[in-house]
């Protein structure tokens, strides 16, 4: 994933700075090809992002997390709202709810693509190729979904995939378009091109699962004073049961 490459590379300049000071976080910055200043753009974002969420009243603010409250609360390792911030397969499902329907799919036909360099498709049809910048650029990278996310494409000499995050069927049935069952033939079809071949009962239980988290989200929304309640219990459940499904898909 180009996106928790960026974070990564992101969390080691933070935690530089918080241990070693602001030189050994420009040392640090410039021995991985980082800017500085986009780096403290980066934290100022993600503080305006925290005080949004709680201005709306869709986090809790000030108790749960150390800091003094406020956005360094809600921003806290430690804070009740990022107890999924450490899994990977969580931050790729949040990708992939807040990037589709940017999604291309492996093409494993014959003539998928030219020399080295293996092709993916579109919704249309069309052949994309990931940016030969991108982590999942090139033969020897191996693809656990033949699925992903991007933030754009851009046409160069071909039409190139810039940010790209390989996602789950599971993510894409839970966080991905208009889901359609097709009982008879075991298979989903999400936006009528992505077919997952997957168990009719197994189907009807993502699709009831997707009922459920837009209830909450829109019960949240609704009720924006709420710091806790019944929708906090549910939310939380919710994303217990959620981590355990994605948990049981990468075995």
């Amino acid at each position: 994933s180009d996106h928790l490459a960026m974070v990564a590379a992101y969390n080691g300049w933070l935690e530089t700075k918080r241990s070693k000071g602001a030189g050994a976080a420009r040392a640090y910055a410039r021995s991985q090809h980082l800017s500085q200043a986009t780096l403290y753009m980066i934290t100022d974002l993600r503080k305006q992002l925290a005080m949004m969420l709680r201005d709306i009243g869709f986090v809790s603010s000030g108790r749960g997390g150390g800091g003094g409250g406020g956005s360094h609360s809600l921003d806290s390792p430690e804070s009740k709202h990022n107890a999924f911030s450490h899994s990977a397969t969580f931050v790729k499902n949040c990708l992939c709810a807040a990037l589709y329907p940017n999604v291309a799919m492996l093409d494993t036909s014959a003539d998928a693509g030219s020399g080295s360099r293996r092709a993916w498709v579109d919704e249309k049809g069309d052949h994309l190729f990931v940016h030969p910048s991108s982590v999942n650029h090139g033969e020897a990278v191996s693809y656990p979904w033949p699925f992903l996310v991007y933030l754009e494409k851009i046409k160069t000499s071909k039409v190139y995939l810039h940010d790209t995050t390989v996602v789950s069927p599971y993510a894409l049935m839970l966080f991905g378009g208009q889901m359609e069952i097709l009982y008879e033939r075991g298979i989903v079809e999400i936006d009528k091109w992505v077919k997952l071949r997957v168990p009719a009962q197994t189907a009807v239980l993502f699709k009831r699962m997707r009922q459920i988290i837009d209830g909450l989200l829109i019960s949240r929304l609704h009720n924006r004073s709420s710091g806790g309640g019944e929708d906090d219990k549910s939310s939380a459940q919710l994303m217990s049961t959620v981590s355990k499904l994605f948990s049981d898909e990468e075995r």
